[in-house]
Order: structure tokens, then sequence, then C-alpha cells
């Protein structure tokens, strides 16, 4: 989601000379950097980051770290959730 908020960034610096080409700019940096990141370890899951780029972007925040906080505290949540959820399964199933 971090990277999701570079891509921003990059639309709204490059949006007063690049006009309607900003966006197309941004994702293309961002997937180069996204795709240029798949054999690196721990950063390797190209899926999690087209999904926190496409979260980002799809949720429009009015603010930039607001809109981050909020997105990252709900992954957060998302994660503890499946966590006890696989603690839970595996301990009653032994």
């Amino acid at each position: 989601m971090v990277l999701a908020v570079v891509g921003h960034t990059i639309v709204e610096m490059t949006s007063p000379f690049a006009g309607v080409l900003a966006l197309p700019l941004a994702v293309f940096v961002l997937a180069s950097v996204a795709v240029g990141l798949r054999t690196t370890p721990v950063l390797n899951n190209m899926l999690a980051w087209f999904l926190g780029l496409v979260t980002f972007f799809a949720a429009e925040p009015e603010d930039v770290l607001t809109g981050l906080l909020t997105l990252v505290a709900a992954s957060a949540m998302g994660a503890l959730a499946g966590f006890v959820c696989q603690r839970l399964q595996h301990r009653f199933a032994t």
C-alpha cells in the first residue's frame, strides 16, 4: 500500500504537465517496480502488490495518510482474524 501512496503522489505531481497520461505513467512505474521485485525474498508476492495498489486507488481517499492508515488497519484486522481462525482450526483438529 505504501507503493500505492507513491503512485498517488506520482499522479498528483505529473498531472499538471502530463494531463490524462499521468495515471498510465504512474501505473507503468508501479508495475515495473512490482514485477522487478518478484524474485526478491519476502517481497515476491506479486498478487499482494497488485491487490494493495488496486485497493488503495479504488478507495480514492481524500487524505492519503488517513486512507493509508484505514487500509492498513483493515488489513491488520483481516490478517489477525485469519491467523486466529487458522490457529483455532489447527487446535480443534488435533
